[in-house]
């Protein structure tokens, strides 16, 4: 709420017309705008009053009063509002402290009680309608709880045990097989650890594996070199060549990979009719040999992926169309940091015609 006080100021200069107010808070900093209103003319001898209702709710602080002629003469007038509130109540009206509410015992949570105060006491349920609790069936519940508290332990602590004690039980009943079948077969290590179902033994196992229809080679290219010395790759003349190697285990120390074509492995490489390099880091890459000759760096390249375990060929029609049809021999062939090397794959490679040998 607002307050209302009327302040005299014994200013000593007769006649003012232009009074101004300027209400201060306690920091002394303006506190709303300038108020010209409120002021009575001289009352003899420069003194003045001042009539203001609106001094904000709690507001404590100082008046500055100056001619709005003269702004630089002020006068300063301590006002605190909160002092005259309740001042037109008789103080013989006032309750004794006796009988103020404690405010340990009333506080806003039971206050907001009487809020359920809206029905009549006869509403009560009727003693007739109350059902008491099965204290039995909850005895019995909390008995089982506890038992199993005692089996886990308390607080969780045996918790960690659960699976062991599950897996340590004879008898385990599957009862869905749920993503099992995909995640065994996503798993990289596989162990068969008996012959399965019905009585079948490993060696039936093992003929219905061989015997199924699709089988996948999961050995590695070195590994598959080792047992069927190498695959035959076919270039055909002025077509694109592309080839992956898969599986292929990468060593820690490689420096460079080759991948060469030749007449025959007795060749020097200065004869080989293709011949690739992709160096582990910076070196110059690309197509290096062509038709026992120099060659253009960007017509071939290597792609080598260690994570992937892959090695792609490729070679530009610009590079295929200047071969000879023919057979060739190849290998693929890591040279290591400490100039040791290792072949990863070899086999024949053949060049075959097409009937047509534009390229643009």
């Amino acid at each position: 709420m607002a307050y209302r006080l009327v302040t005299s100021l014994q200013l000593g200069i007769t006649g003012i017309t232009d009074l101004r107010a300027q209400l201060l808070d306690s920091t002394g900093a303006n506190s709303g705008g300038v108020i010209s209103s409120g002021f009575t003319a001289d009352l003899g001898g420069g003194q003045y009053l001042w009539d203001y209702s609106s001094f904000p709710d709690g507001f404590y602080g100082a008046v500055t009063f100056y001619r709005a002629s003269a702004p630089g003469t002020r006068w300063i007038h301590a006002i605190n509002p909160q002092e005259a509130e309740n001042s037109d109540q008789k103080s013989s009206l006032s309750a004794p402290a006796a009988t103020a509410l404690s405010t340990a015992q009333w506080t806003n949570v039971r206050a907001s009680l009487l809020d359920y105060l809206d029905a009549a006491v006869s509403s009560r349920l009727a003693s007739g309608a109350y059902t008491a609790p099965d204290n039995a069936t909850i005895s019995s519940i909390q008995a089982d709880t506890n038992d199993l508290q005692a089996q886990i332990g308390t607080a969780g602590a045996g918790l960690t045990a659960l699976p062991g004690m599950v897996w340590a039980n004879s008898v385990r009943s599957l009862t869905t097989f749920g993503t099992l079948v995909a995640d065994i077969w996503s798993y990289a290590t596989r162990t068969l650890t008996s012959g399965g179902g019905g009585g079948a033994t490993a060696n039936e196992v093992a003929v219905a594996v061989w015997s199924y229809v699709f089988r996948t080679l999961t050995s590695t290219a070195a590994e598959t070199t080792a047992a069927i010395s190498g695959s035959n790759l076919t270039i055909t003349r002025a077509v694109t060549f592309s080839a992956t190697v898969t599986g292929v285990s990468f060593p820690a120390t490689w420096s460079k990979v080759y991948f060469t074509v030749k007449e025959s492995n007795s060749h020097p490489d200065t004869q080989a009719f293709v011949q690739i390099v992709r160096y582990n880091g910076s070196g110059n890459d690309g197509l290096i040999r062509l038709n026992k000759g120099a060659a253009t760096a960007a017509q071939g390249s290597l792609t080598a992926n260690s994570t992937a375990g892959t090695i792609a060929i490729n070679l530009t029609d610009d590079a295929t169309v200047q071969l000879y049809a023919g057979n060739y021999t190849y290998d693929l062939k890591f040279i290591l940091s400490d100039s040791t090397s290792q072949i990863i794959t070899y086999g024949s490679c053949y060049v075959v015609l097409t009937s047509t040998e534009a390229i643009a």
